[in-house]
């Protein structure tokens, strides 16, 4: 049985730092795909990876172990913690989350390969890459469905939750811890400056009943658009408020609608509700 599971971002650390071996070095200048961890989902050197793959993933993992966990912050953050811990490779999942970028999934891979080669078990999930502002939505509404959701599934079986933030983009970073706290997971947090894993302050986080049943009607009718002819018994006040706090956005005049990544919120939260009832 999974008594314990451990939730990750994986960012392109190890790219980062393997390229500071002069092997991997030469390879990368070879393939012309320097900066090969800062690139953008669309660049075409994210191709040649994909193409390259089999090979990089060997020289990455020479690479970590000449390195150790110090090779990537994803190793050393999640190796410390299941030791300060006590987490038993038999008994432990490591669920790591990486964006579909070639780059990201060539670290994640690598990653997960490694921790299964000492017996973890492991999964990896691709959560769509917010590149903009206009993807932001979509990609955190992404996140909360794919990752979040997952959480809710492991806590259900009797698995205890734990959040690395350690790794990964603070916005996405901060909607997980959120969701941890809200299911009574941990979020832990490994500090460069004194080498050591620190669990979070975990508050009580009671999502407002009156908010999340006002969103549930409107999610459940057959449109999400609120208007003067529509408006779900909103008040100015509350659309306001719902404007200002991000939760609506305005489509046209005189109309909002919910966005993305709310309804998966939404959506979260009831199932919470659902299981604690």
């Amino acid at each position: 049985m999974t008594k314990v599971v451990h939730f990750s971002a994986v960012g392109t650390s190890l790219l980062r730092n393997a390229s500071s071996d002069e092997d991997i070095r030469n390879e990368i200048k070879k393939l012309n795909i320097e900066g090969w961890e800062y690139l953008k989902f669309d660049d075409p050197k994210q191709d040649k990876i994909t193409a390259n793959s089999s090979e990089l993933k060997s020289k990455l993992l020479l690479f970590i172990n000449k390195k150790g966990n110090s090779a990537s912050a994803e190793i050393q953050s999640i190796e410390q913690a299941v030791e300060k811990f006590g987490h038993k490779p038999d008994d432990t999942l490591i669920l790591l989350y990486s964006t579909n970028s070639a780059n990201a999934q060539l670290a994640a891979e690598t990653i997960q390969e490694y921790f299964n080669s000492k017996k973890y078990e492991t999964q990896n999930i691709v959560v769509q890459s917010i590149n903009s502002e206009d993807e932001f939505d979509k990609g955190l509404a992404d996140l909360l469905d794919k990752v979040a959701s997952k959480m809710i599934e492991w806590k259900n079986r009797g698995s205890d939750i734990y959040v690395n933030v350690t790794t990964g983009f603070k916005a996405e970073s901060i909607f997980l811890a959120l969701s941890a706290f809200m299911i009574g997971g941990k979020v832990y947090y490994r500090y460069e400056t004194f080498n050591d894993i620190i669990l979070l302050p975990s508050p009580p986080i009671i999502p407002d009943q009156n908010i999340v049943n006002k969103l549930s009607q409107i999610l459940n009718s057959s449109t999400y658009i609120i208007s003067k002819s529509n408006r779900y018994n909103l008040s100015d006040e509350d659309i306001e408020n719902f404007t200002k706090n991000g939760i609506l956005k305005e489509k046209d005049k005189d109309a909002y609608e919910i966005r993305e990544w709310v309804k998966k919120f939404i959506d979260f939260a009831n199932k919470i509700k659902k299981e604690t009832h």
